[in-house]
């Protein structure tokens, strides 16, 4: 029987060992290519292992921010992080994520999942149509290495970056998500970031709201500490790699390849909504 911290191990077999570390180094994987942890597509498998949804949520954004280290590292030596976006909406949404955590016992998550999986339905039909877009501009006059969009102010922008850091943060506390899947959107929509400083900038954003989320379930339930160790270094390792394909796509390969990952993961967060509401 799984047990949660503090009662022994939610890993009671080698095959169970063997599972965490294949679903961890797999979604790693596909998710650090997207800049994403996918711990929404995670969460079902670790909830089988821990038995229990409040240790569930609480390790699973543990291994989220484990996991976003690794594609941290590789899109760091990558030069694909935004360090001036990062530190404006990094502390926001770690401050929402902690807060969101802390409370996440007291609200029932269903329909929170229900509108967040419409939202990032529509991120993801929006990264297919700009890939649509970016293959006919390729077309007409070939790859160009623009820049980001610029903003009519630093000051409205810095505003646009905190408000979406803490907000996200905080729905990704509530249901154990860092939501990376839903931040990057805003951050290709709202602030017109180019989709491979995007990807990069989204996954050390994730780093710090995955921490900041599990020390809020760590001061409010409970986490199992091997799942968290076996699955969160597999998906570090996974991310890592899956991070090192990001930079030789191609902005239109990028863009599809992240509308298809967002599309999967909201059908999988509406499914996960039915089963709790």
């Amino acid at each position: 029987m799984p047990l949660s911290a503090g009662e022994g191990s939610g890993l009671a077999s080698w095959a169970e060992v063997l599972f965490s570390l294949g679903v961890g180094g797999f979604l790693g994987l596909c998710g650090g290519m997207a800049g994403l942890v996918l711990g929404n597509l995670r969460l079902p498998a670790v909830f089988f292992l821990v038995g229990s949804a409040p240790v569930a949520a609480g390790t699973n954004i543990g291994i989220s921010g484990i996991s976003a280290a690794g594609g941290v590292w590789r899109h760091w030596r990558d030069g694909s992080i935004r360090w001036r976006v990062f530190l404006t909406m990094a502390p926001p949404s770690a401050l929402g994520a902690f807060a969101g955590g802390f409370f996440s016992n007291r609200i029932d998550a269903g329909l929170l999942l229900v509108i967040i999986s419409v939202i990032i339905v529509q991120g993801g039909v929006g990264a297919l149509l700009q890939a649509r877009s970016a293959r006919a501009d390729a077309r007409r006059a070939g790859p160009g290495a623009s820049q980001d969009a610029a903003p009519p102010s630093v000051q409205r922008r810095a505003a646009k970056e905190a408000g979406i850091g803490l907000v996200i943060g905080g729905l990704g506390g509530l249901v154990g998500l860092i939501l990376g899947s839903l931040r990057l959107p805003a951050m290709l929509r709202f602030l017109g970031m180019q989709p491979r400083f995007a990807v990069g900038t989204n996954m050390a954003v994730g780093l710090a709201t995955g921490m900041a989320g599990l020390a809020g379930h760590l001061a409010g339930g409970g986490i199992d500490w091997t799942v968290l160790v076996t699955m969160g270094g597999a998906s570090a390792v996974g991310s890592y790699y899956g991070a090192r394909l990001t930079g030789r796509m191609s902005r239109a390969a990028l863009l599809t390849a992240l509308g298809v990952v967002l599309l999967v993961v909201a059908g999988a967060m509406f499914w996960q909504a039915v089963l709790e509401l």
